[in-house]
């Protein structure tokens, strides 16, 4: 039988290389709108973030994320912009006025805000499959008594450190960082 650490790190590399190949034939058009569908369009045509609507009030998606130090953070929106100029056919340099016209020129691309840039650990509940929750319990006490066992879980493990390996473009559109835990 295979140890489990073993087994997670290959199931992460095959994800990785499909992800990778994934849009060496192109864009595949289904993705590309099931993605468009997370955003709406203003008049000018820039992306916005679609804002979710919960079945009830107490419906919440929850995820476990780390945050991203600034610095890196500021490195892979440097990247993000060089690669947007790159698809433009511009410039790479990340200065302010490459990375305005980048955006200008390429009206549906949404760029996320480095201020909240984070990395995705795992999902606790999905919007069309949300968390069991006690019918008693409010949204507001869940989630802190959630923030409050992750926290205390989080103090029994040692840090986990990240690199980034590849910028990668998905057949969806998507343009992804991938990372590798590193001890």
């Amino acid at each position: 039988m295979e140890p489990t650490e073993i087994k997670w790190r290959r199931e992460r590399l095959e994800l990785y290389e499909k992800l990778e190949c994934s849009a060496e034939n192109g864009l595949d058009r289904e993705a590309v709108l099931a993605s468009r569908e997370l955003f709406d369009f203003d008049a000018s045509g820039q992306a916005i973030p679609t804002e979710f609507t919960f079945q009830h009030d107490d419906d919440a998606v929850t995820v476990v994320c780390a945050e991203i130090p600034q610095a890196a953070a500021q490195q892979w929106g440097k990247i993000t912009w060089e690669v947007l100029a790159a698809l433009q056919g511009g410039a790479t340099e990340s200065n302010d006025m490459v990375q305005t016209q980048a955006v200008t020129d390429l009206k549906d691309v949404y760029v996320g805000d480095q201020s909240i840039m984070h990395v995705t650990l795992f999902y606790t509940s999905h919007p069309d499959d949300l968390a069991p929750r006690r019918a008693n319990e409010h949204k507001s006490e869940r989630l802190a008594r959630e923030i409050s066992l992750l926290r205390e879980m989080a103090t029994q493990f040692e840090p986990i450190h990240m690199v980034p390996v590849n910028v990668v473009l998905a057949s969806s559109g998507a343009i992804l960082v991938l990372f590798q835990c590193v001890q």
